[in-house]
C-alpha cells in the first residue's frame, strides 16, 4: 500500500491549493497543541514528576552549598582558551596535584562532603592517598562499616555521623605498583599485613588492572583523590 500515491499523481496546478489547505489546518490546531505542551512544562515546576525528581537528586550529588549558575563567555574567551583565565596546567601531574593539595592557601581548610557527611581537608586527603601514616584515624575509615563506632554512624538523631554502606581504607600509592613495592619490600610487607584480608584481595586485583592499563603513579593518585571526598 502506497499512501503517497495520490500525492504523486496530483497535477502541479493543484499543489499550491493543497499546500495552503494543509497550512490552514495546521494553523487551526497548532496553537492548542503548543498551549497544552507549555502547560505541561509549567506544571512540571510546580508538581515535579518522579523522573524529574530523580534527575534533580543526581544533580545535587555534584553540587555544594554556595554553588553558582554558570554563564556563556564571549567568542574572544573561546579563542584565548582557559589558560588566559587560570593559567596552563602543570605537565608534571603528580607535582601539580601536590601543589594543589599541600601548598595552596586552602590546603588546611576543612569542609564537609554533601554525600557521605565526611569532614576533611585537601592536605589530609593527599596524605591519605599518597602516604598515610600508621595509627592515624582518617575520616570514613575503615571500609568495613560494621567496625565504625556508634557515634560515627549517621542517624536522624546523630546528624554528625558518616553516611554510606561502606567506608574506605588508607592504602599508600606505592602498594598499587608491584615494581615500586619490590624496591621497598619491607614497606610492602608491612602495608599488606596491616590490611584486612578482603582489602588485600581487592588491592591485588587493582594492581593487575593498573598494570594492564599502564597507568602512571600520578594517574592512580588522581583517580583515588577525585573519586574520594574531593570529587566535588
Amino acid at each position: 500500500f502506497d499512501g503517497l500515491k495520490g500525492l504523486r499523481a496530483l497535477p502541479e496546478s493543484e499543489l499550491p491549493a493543497l499546500a495552503q489547505s494543509v497550512a490552514a489546518q495546521l494553523a487551526a490546531v497548532l496553537p492548542d497543541i503548543l498551549m497544552q505542551e507549555l502547560a505541561k512544562l509549567r506544571s512540571a515546576d510546580v508538581a515535579p514528576s518522579a523522573a524529574g525528581a530523580a534527575l534533580r537528586h543526581v544533580n545535587t550529588k555534584f553540587s555544594l552549598d554556595g554553588a553558582f549558575v554558570g554563564r556563556y563567555a564571549t567568542l574572544d574567551d573561546f579563542y584565548h582558551g582557559p589558560e588566559a583565565l587560570i593559567g596552563a596546567p602543570n605537565p608534571r601531574i603528580e607535582e601539580g596535584m601536590a601543589t594543589e593539595h599541600c601548598r595552596r592557601e586552602n590546603k588546611d581548610v576543612r569542609f564537609t562532603t554533601s554525600n557521605y557527611n565526611v569532614e576533611t581537608w585537601p592536605s589530609l586527603e593527599w596524605e591519605f592517598v599518597v602516604h598515610p601514616r600508621p595509627g592515624v584515624a582518617y575520616p570514613h575509615t575503615p571500609s568495613d562499616r560494621s567496625k565504625w563506632k556508634p557515634e560515627q554512624v549517621w542517624t536522624p538523631a546523630n546528624t554528625g555521623g558518616w553516611k554510606g554502606e561502606h567506608g574506605r581504607d588508607p592504602i599508600g600509592v606505592t602498594l598499587f605498583f608491584e615494581e615500586e613495592c619490590c624496591e621497598e619490600e619491607e614497606e610492602e610487607e608491612e602495608g599488606l599485613t596491616a590490611l584486612p584480608a578482603g582489602v588485600t584481595e581487592r588491592l591485588l586485583r587493582a594492581r593487575a588492572v593498573i598494570a594492564k592499563a599502564g597507568l602512571l603513579r600520578g594517574e592512580v593518585i588522581g583517580l583515588r583523590l577525585y573519586t574520594g571526598p574531593l570529587f566535588a
